[in-house]
């Protein structure tokens, strides 16, 4: 673990799920990360660090991943789980190295709406 972060299980466990599940699908679908990367509009190296867990997913990420990969709620389900635990640790007064916006459903988005604003 990197100098300045602090262990919080839960929530570095849930965005591990999330980073295999995004290369299981991934690599299901025969994508490498430059394609996928392409069709989510990120840089190349950004998917690597969330696919290898460096980095934690944001919801964008997790949705334009969802997207991409049609991964039929794996991916939103995923980051569901990683939220929900960066929260429980946050309520625990655990100190924890991801950030993450409250989770806000967006289900209808997935089925084809408007992608959220920003990453």
């Amino acid at each position: 673990m990197a100098t300045g972060q602090f262990p919080a299980d839960d929530a570095e466990a849930a965005a591990n799920v999330f980073a295999g599940e995004l290369k299981r699908w991934r690599t299901l679908r025969g994508l490498s990360r430059t394609t996928l990367a392409r069709r989510m509009g990120y840089d190349r190296s950004y998917v690597s660090k969330v696919e290898s867990g460096a980095k934690p997913p944001s919801r964008d990420f997790a949705f334009h991943a969802e997207k991409a990969l049609h991964s039929g709620g794996a991916l939103y389900n995923a980051y569901r789980e990683h939220s929900s635990s960066v929260e429980r640790s946050k309520a625990d007064g655990q100190l924890v190295r991801v950030a993450s916006r409250p989770t806000q459903p967006y289900a209808d988005l997935i089925a084809g709406g408007v992608p959220p604003v920003g990453r």
